[in-house]
């Protein structure tokens, strides 16, 4: 069966890895630091959907201090340090997430990332963990002046820098934010229950569901 949606759009954490250890690690050095309690998976998951200021101000905020907007430029910075170079690198790719992407890329599909985090974190975690061969372009949320998703310029622009039109495309993500961009830009989703979100499937009017990534090859071939 040919594909209808040829060019495949993919968040990262959540969706294509699993960074959860490595970001409760990085909020629990800047909390700890200032005599704060670590926060725990738990608390942490509702948050891991915003920016990485959102993030940080949000681990605070649970912990009962709001941060000003230096301190928070600054724990931001040391957040991002902390992640990106982890004294024990935890993250991984998702079960079947390499054998699906060989599978996708021999089945002629174009691969692309558009992602909010900011593009060299994204190349280097995509190189950690051995899936940066698989993409031919890397959108971050520095890529197109600031925009992320859910704004549509940001999903739009990262199909116009590979030539894509949005009616072969398909966006594969794990967050209310991956599905709001993908409507917003006019192009299907498909919701990974396994990522990151907390929020009930019926809340997120989901349209496509895998539960495992393995399951995506098979559903990408029964989109319109």
């Amino acid at each position: 069966m040919r594909f209808r949606r040829t060019t495949i759009l993919f968040d990262v954490d959540g969706t294509l890895i699993d960074s959860a250890a490595d970001l409760q690690a990085a909020f629990n050095k800047l909390l700890t630091a200032v005599a704060h309690d670590p926060i725990t998976r738990e608390e942490m998951m509702p948050l891991l959907k915003g920016h990485a200021s959102d993030l940080v101000s949000g681990a605070f905020a649970l912990r009962g201090e709001t941060l000003s907007k230096d301190a928070l430029e600054k724990k931001v910075k040391l957040f991002r340090q902390y992640y990106e170079y982890p004294e024990t690198q935890l993250t991984a790719p998702y079960a079947g997430v390499m054998e699906t992407l060989t599978a996708l890329r021999e089945a002629g599909l174009r691969l692309v990332v558009c992602s909010n985090k900011p593009k060299a974190s994204a190349v280097r975690t995509l190189t950690m963990t051995g899936l940066d061969d698989y993409f031919e372009f890397v959108a971050g949320g520095d890529s197109f002046g600031g925009t992320k998703k859910p704004e549509a310029e940001h999903v739009l622009k990262t199909l116009e820098a590979v030539g894509a039109a949005p009616e072969e495309s398909v966006l594969v993500g794990d967050t209310d934010v991956d599905i709001e961009g993908a409507r917003n830009a006019g192009i299907p989703h498909v919701f990974c229950s396994y990522g990151y979100s907390t929020l009930p499937l019926d809340e997120l009017g989901v349209e496509v569901v895998i539960h495992e990534f393995s399951e995506l090859l098979d559903v990408l071939r029964t989109l319109d």
